[in-house]
């Protein structure tokens, strides 16, 4: 005999259960399994599938690609699809409270510099650098290599410094 897949509807049964009723905050606490983010994660039809994603979709309807879920209780084991807005990752940059956000917010660099149009690069995977800080880092690295100091490794982890 086979074993048993789960669906939608025995993850709403967990959410039901497991939890203390509903927290004052109305979020729907989920009490199983975690990611190390703390995020709740259910198998679903022999698939691994976050909580919130699963629910939203099934009181809501599927995400669109390209599209975040943003939990505006803040609480990542929330599955209360009331408390879920779609946004686009740009969006979901500038309210967030991870560290994504935070450094989208921020307004200089680690050095103090501006976080300006003239002082910013971007990279294509979105990170940016402050280029007062990226020149010195540059000179600095010409130096060393001239030096013998350093190898010539165009794709260290170094080159690409910044915050998102």
């Amino acid at each position: 005999m086979g074993r048993r897949r789960h669906t939608i509807q025995d993850a709403l049964l967990q959410l039901v259960i497991c939890e203390p009723t509903t927290l004052e905050t109305g979020c729907w606490e989920w009490s199983g399994a975690k990611t190390g983010d703390g995020y709740g994660t259910t198998r679903i039809k022999a698939r691994c599938e976050s909580v919130h994603r699963a629910v939203y979709e099934h009181f809501v309807g599927p995400i669109p690609k390209g599209r975040h879920l943003h939990h505006n209780c803040e609480n990542r084991a929330c599955a209360n699809f009331e408390h879920l807005q779609l946004l686009t990752p740009k969006e979901h940059n500038r309210i967030s409270n991870g560290r994504s956000g935070v450094n989208y917010r921020r307004t200089v660099c680690s050095k103090g510099h501006p976080f300006n149009q003239e002082n910013t690069y971007f990279f294509k995977s979105g990170y940016r650098a402050c280029r007062t800080c990226r020149r010195r880092w540059d000179i600095e690295r010409k130096k060393r290599l001239k030096d013998g100091k350093v190898a010539a490794n165009p794709n260290s982890p170094a080159s690409h410094t910044g915050a998102r």
